[in-house]
């Protein structure tokens, strides 16, 4: 998701306008001078990340933090805060701010933040992304299976979604004990069933029949 529009919450002028400065070339900007204010221009039109200062008069940054978090999850917060609030802003995170800003600020400081929000936000597209793919594929195979002319013969009828996954690998693994889940029943099914079209192949069988051969062929005593 790209970073567009950034909110700027915060009383001191000096900062609210630093900030501003900073950002403007880069993103659409939205200034407010107080928590309230803030909180009404982001319910009019919410923004992909917020910079808000920690004490404000009237509505805190804490609060701001909260409505936000609660109304739109996905918004990033950036919690500003002098030297001696620090650990108001380490509780912030844990309440799910992204970070913190210690003022003063300098430019470096709000770069370093936007690129790693920059890079969080890619990879969170990338990994919905791959969880897309990976489902879409599944489903490809569930139906490769479920259309297959030996399983169609053997079940004498279209494969269920959950015999799908059975035979596709993607089944819950086997439970140990006496119980068995529908997906591993189903398999045995088809095992026994595959058992009067075929011989069944085991390992050393070979050997056994040539011994029992020899024996046959020995002389009584």
């Amino acid at each position: 998701m790209p970073i567009d529009k950034v909110l700027v919450a915060d009383d001191d002028t000096f900062s609210r306008e630093f900030l501003y400065e900073t950002l403007k070339d880069r993103y659409e900007v939205v200034i407010a001078g107080d928590g309230e204010d803030a909180w009404e221009k982001f319910q009019r039109e919410p923004t992909d990340v917020v910079f808000t200062d920690m004490r404000m008069p009237g509505m805190t940054g804490m609060e701001l933090l909260e409505k936000i978090r609660n109304s739109n999850p996905e918004t990033a917060i950036i919690m500003v805060t002098a030297f001696g609030a620090v650990e108001d802003a380490v509780e912030a995170m844990k309440l799910g701010a992204f970070d913190y800003l210690l003022k003063p600020i300098s430019p470096d400081q709000v770069d370093v933040r936007m690129q790693k929000l920059e890079e969080h936000y890619a990879l969170k597209s990338e990994n919905k992304y791959l969880k897309e793919l990976i489902e879409e594929q599944q489903e490809g195979i569930d139906d490769m299976i479920a259309e297959d002319p030996r399983m169609v013969k053997i079940m004498g009828r279209p494969l269920l979604p959950a015999q799908r996954r059975a035979c596709s690998g993607t089944a819950a693994p086997r439970a140990q004990g006496r119980y068995r889940s529908s997906g591993q029943s189903f398999l045995a099914d088809v095992h026994q069933a595959e058992r009067h079209q075929r011989p069944i192949h085991q390992p050393g069988s070979h050997a056994v029949d040539d011994r029992l051969q020899l024996a046959g062929q020995r002389p009584r005593a």
